[in-house]
């Protein structure tokens, strides 16, 4: 797998699940293995063989080796076990409590409440809302994701 760093930005190359997992990891393999929980049969096991959970665990964690300044995140949390959202959802504030930004792409709503300042929500291709996450509620962003109104 080969890796491209420049200040804030990651860019992967080749290499993808069938790659070793400390070697995905970039440096960081055997202290991430341990501090994320990854549960594999050992550093050189390739990703492929991870479970689901474990799996997103890893690209989680290959991704915050680089110290980004902004991570986008789609479905982060789906499939994981409570304890592992959990987890995930600490490293999301701490990077936030750190200065950075971390752009969450969800269809669980509690998450955006639980990790996230803003909300910004699309309906058919169009901005519709973009709210303080204290100055909104779950049933408020439920109606802009349907089209039932536009915020203030």
């Amino acid at each position: 797998m080969r890796f491209t760093r420049k200040p804030g930005v990651l860019v992967t190359g080749s290499g993808g699940v069938g790659a070793a997992i400390a070697a995905s990891l970039a440096g960081a393999g055997v202290a991430h293995l341990s501090l994320f929980d990854i549960r594999a049969a050992g550093p050189d096991a390739r990703t492929g063989t991870l479970s689901g959970g474990n799996l997103q665990k890893a690209l989680l964690a290959r991704a915050l080796a680089f110290d980004p300044l902004v991570v986008v995140a789609a479905q982060p949390t789906r499939g994981l076990d409570v304890a592992a959202r959990d987890f995930v959802h600490g490293q999301f504030l701490e990077l936030r409590g750190r200065g950075r930004s971390v752009l969450l792409i969800s269809e669980d709503l509690e998450e955006f409440f639980a990790v996230t300042d803003r909300i910004v929500v699309m309906y058919e291709g169009r901005l519709v809302g973009d709210v303080a996450v204290d100055d909104t509620t779950i049933a408020e962003i439920g109606l802009l994701m349907t089209g039932g109104r536009q915020a203030a």
